[in-house]
C-alpha cells in the first residue's frame, strides 16, 4: 500500500522541478531579449541626441536666413549701383 502523503509530496516536488526549469528557460529568453534590444535602445538614444542638434540648427536657421537675405540685398544694391542701374 502506498502512502498518499508521499505520492502528493512527490507530485508537488515534480511540479516544483518543472516550474524551476520553466523559470530558467524564461530567464534565458529575457537575457536574449535584453541583449537584442540593447542595440535598439542605443539607436534611439543616438537619435534623441541628433534631434536635439537639429532643433538647435532649426533655431539658428531663421536668423541665418535673415542675415543671408540682408547680405543678398546689399550685394544686389551694390551691383546695381556699380553697373549704373541705380544712380
Amino acid at each position: 500500500m502506498t502512502n498518499p502523503c508521499k505520492d502528493e509530496i512527490d507530485s508537488i516536488l515534480a511540479q516544483q522541478r518543472l516550474h524551476t526549469e520553466q523559470i530558467q528557460e524564461l530567464c534565458e529568453v529575457v537575457r536574449r531579449i535584453e541583449a537584442d534590444t540593447a542595440g535598439i535602445v542605443d539607436v534611439f538614444q543616438s537619435l534623441n541626441g541628433a534631434f536635439k542638434v537639429l532643433h538647435c540648427i532649426g533655431k539658428l536657421a531663421r536668423p541665418i536666413g535673415w542675415i543671408a537675405a540682408a547680405v543678398t540685398a546689399v550685394v544686389a544694391a551694390w551691383a546695381s549701383i556699380k553697373h549704373g542701374v541705380i544712380k
